[in-house]
């Protein structure tokens, strides 16, 4: 009678399992549910190691472990939601819309100032009159900016 192979006579101890061998013993309750489900025991491993993967090792949590890391992450939500409640933090985007509206507005301003100043400038000669002008010009169209400070 040929003696059995399993993992504590298994001639290549380093070697990975077949993509069809069974899982260790202490996987039984994985077996079973494996089984129900219609798996193959290298489908589970292969969804092991996607989820250990997405938990940032190569090892899965325990029951204990996994509640915990739930549990944070769930306050941590709470908290978030409770912040946005209370008017303390802002979702990026609408921060990165009223920015973006804001630049606009500071460019049209910005590009409007040649236009409306062409015609005085073409008739200047005195470089500090057109620069007093344009100077002027500019602070205005900044300060009417300043002042219209509406939040979106």
């Amino acid at each position: 009678m040929a003696p059995e192979t399993g993992p504590a006579t298994d001639p290549h101890p380093d070697s990975e399992p077949g993509p069809d061998s069974e899982p260790a013993a202490s996987d039984d309750g994985a077996v079973a549910a494996s089984a129900e489900l219609g798996l193959t025991p290298a489908a589970v491993r292969a969804e092991v190691a996607e989820l250990a993967d997405l938990l940032g090792g190569s090892e899965l949590l325990t029951k204990f472990e996994a509640e915990t890391v739930k549990e944070n992450y769930l306050a941590a939500l709470r908290k978030l939601e409770y912040d946005r409640a209370a008017e303390t933090v802002v979702d990026v985007s609408a921060v990165a819309a009223a920015v973006a509206k804001e630049y606009a507005q500071v460019r049209t301003a910005m590009l409007a100032i040649p236009t409306s100043l062409a015609p005085r400038l073409a008739q200047m000669t005195d470089v500090a009159a057109v620069q007093a002008l344009l100077s002027e010009a500019v602070t205005e169209a900044l300060e009417r900016l300043a002042y219209d400070t509406k939040t979106p």
